[in-house]
């Protein structure tokens, strides 16, 4: 996958958990999810529910770590998207 499709599929799924009141035009990187955005813990298990949706990936068999602790703004959790998918298509070739 692309990387403009996959950012693109990412910010989708990030707008889907944003509260209505926390709704802007645009999305960003730099925005911060639970100060700018209003995803708070259940947002953000949301946003992670969707993420296994639309990748078809289960999160159970992949080690996160800390990953999901540090993600802090939407251009984190793009990277952190990123890792989780490659390592998520390295278990499933293994």
């Amino acid at each position: 996958m692309e990387d403009a499709e996959f950012e693109a599929k990412v910010l989708s799924l990030i707008a889907e958990a944003v509260p209505a009141k926390f709704r802007k035009s645009k999305i960003t990187p730099e925005l911060r999810l639970q100060h700018d955005l209003g995803l708070d813990s259940i947002g953000m298990l949301a946003l992670m529910f969707r993420f296994e949706q639309e990748f078809r990936i289960d999160l159970a068999t992949i080690d996160l770590g800390a990953a999901l602790g540090q993600m802090q703004t939407v251009g984190e959790a793009l990277a952190v998207g990123r890792d989780v998918l490659e390592r998520a298509q390295a278990v499933s070739n293994e």
